[in-house]
């Protein structure tokens, strides 16, 4: 799980459901550098020196790590603060190079009639997934942080010769909004050259994706990121870790120049992205998985746990991906105990 600023991690009693928080304290100035893009900066590794397991809350959030959770009244939010802490002393210092492919907004929604449980049918164009609003915008409230981790997908075997396109990303707003605060991964297909091609990326939409040149991704490495929002800090960071090559990074941004978060949604979600003003093609993939889909919001003393198959406001969606009647890709919703997976799947024949 992504268990990160200070405001949000209860220490005592877990992490499910709906906790009682302390009031909300500043977070600290973090350690953090300059990357080669305007607006974003890296947050560093702490120091060999340091010890997470007796480090102050305050340098914990230092260096973008939340308060050390107690592991005998919490011991799966502990197992979850010791693979971040882990994740934290390999992280780099990404390079970033912009692109002009574009992760937007949802595009031709259609909502279907809700049903007795779980979350509503829905269409969209380029995306598929789930999705959670609420009108009352509480995800950019206090604050919190939406998260997931996946399987990052293969491409198929071309059926037409063309260039295909699949992202998965997590984020906050999209649905009814102009903005798209999110990061993920690329699965590009380029079949005249018969070569496949994955990348880590960042976005704040309207500004178009950047691809971080200094990670490898490759196909059925697991990777997890998240999407984190403090609006009283003015404070917006997203974390990606790839746990099969030991590689992560923390990155805080600002909005573009004219945007705002509006914080009325949080997804997970497969998308065919824009490239040259004209949604692509989806990549074909045979099956992908996605685990630990969870959303952590303040709201009030209250910290409320987020996930498709049960939002505690608001309401849930799922998406299916079309083109016209044609059915693109499709998500299978496996509600957890504690956490919600999910599977996606492509149709390339039809």
């Amino acid at each position: 799980m992504r268990l990160h600023l200070a405001l949000f991690i209860c220490i005592a009693g877990g992490t499910h459901g709906q906790q009682t928080q302390t009031k909300p304290h500043a977070v600290p100035t973090a350690e953090t550098v300059e990357t080669n893009l305007a607006g974003v900066r890296a947050l560093l590794p702490p120091p060999r020196a340091f010890d997470p397991s007796k480090a102050s809350d305050v340098d914990l959030a230092r260096y973008g790590l939340p308060p050390r959770p107690d592991p005998l009244k919490s011991p799966q939010v502990f197992a979850s603060w010791k693979r971040w802490v882990e994740a934290s002393t390999y992280r780099i210092v990404p390079q970033l190079k912009q692109t002009e492919v574009y992760h937007g907004p949802a595009k031709h929604l259609s909502i279907g009639k809700p049903i007795a449980a779980g979350p509503t049918p829905a269409t969209s164009s380029n995306w598929s997934g789930f999705v959670i609003t609420d009108p009352a915008n509480i995800f950019n409230q206090v604050g919190g942080y939406v998260q997931g981790t996946f399987v990052v997908p293969k491409g198929l075997t071309c059926v037409v010769a063309a260039d295909y396109h699949s992202s998965n990303w997590v984020g906050i707003d999209g649905l009814g909004t102009s903005d798209v605060f999110q990061l993920g991964t690329s699965t590009d297909v380029n079949c005249y050259a018969g070569a496949e091609a994955h990348y880590a990326w960042i976005e704040w939409y309207p500004s178009p994706s950047s691809m971080v040149t200094n990670l490898t991704v490759e196909a059925g490495d697991i990777v997890t990121v998240s999407a984190a929002a403090t609006p009283a800090q003015n404070r917006f960071e997203v974390n990606y870790a790839n746990w099969s090559t030991r590689q992560s990074m923390d990155l805080l941004m600002t909005p573009p120049p004219g945007t705002h978060l509006v914080g009325n949604c949080i997804e997970w979600i497969v998308e065919r992205p824009d490239i040259d003003g004209a949604t692509s093609n989806l990549t074909p993939f045979f099956l992908n998985s996605w685990t630990a889909m969870d959303g952590f919001f303040q709201q009030g003393n209250a910290l409320l746990h987020y996930r498709p198959s049960a939002p505690p406001t608001g309401v849930s969606y799922l998406l299916t991906m079309t083109s016209g009647t044609t059915k693109l890709a499709s998500v299978t919703l496996y509600p957890g105990q504690f956490d919600d997976s999910g599977l996606f799947q492509s149709f390339p024949n039809k």
